[in-house]
């Protein structure tokens, strides 16, 4: 018996499987940190320029970065 084997389908199919989740799960931190840089560029700009729809623009910010999260955790769960 050699100590190479051929890998069997199911465990190429685990292999690949694996590292799809995985890709997602990193894409889902790149965009939470993304989230992260938004609020701050939000508070950044309501503090440079006063607008009556900055708090629209605020509250926007925040839902994406709420969503951001809840996607986030989703991913870890489905790891």
């Amino acid at each position: 018996m050699s100590i190479f084997t051929n890998p069997t389908t199911e465990s190429l199919n685990n292999f690949v499987v694996s590292i799809f989740k995985n890709c997602f799960v990193i894409g889902s931190v790149v965009s939470l940190i993304f989230a992260v840089v938004v609020i701050r560029q939000i508070a950044t700009m309501k503090r440079t320029i006063k607008t009556s729809f900055s708090p629209v623009v605020q509250i926007l910010g925040y839902l994406h970065l709420a969503i951001s999260i809840l996607v986030f955790f989703l991913f870890l769960l489905w790891l």
